[in-house]
């Protein structure tokens, strides 16, 4: 998954369930970043990206823990999780769409 600018750590929102926020978008994403990422160092990272014009924005909503079924209860149960792709980051687990 290719975005356009990653959004700060500072800015970011943290969210406790992604239900209310992806109801609101016409092609909610939500990509699940295992614990080697460089800013949540040991914590697994959902962040919600919205596709537009074939292309993915990343938004400043996000949800961190250090247990991955955790992060997985805040995406809404009618989504499907796809795993990562040879071409993508090293650092994602997968996208629920």
């Amino acid at each position: 998954m290719k975005t356009i600018e990653e959004p700060k750590k500072d800015n970011n929102i943290f969210v406790q369930d992604f239900g209310d926020y992806v109801s609101r978008f016409r092609c909610p994403v939500i990509t699940i970043y295992n614990q080697e990422t460089l800013d949540y160092k040991g914590m697994y990272v959902a962040r919600l990206f919205l596709c537009k014009d074939g292309k993915t924005y990343p938004t400043k909503l996000v949800c961190v823990n250090k247990d991955l079924e955790a992060i997985k209860e805040t995406i809404p149960a009618y989504m499907h999780f796809f795993i990562r792709s040879e071409n993508d980051d090293k650092c994602i687990i997968g996208t629920y769409i």
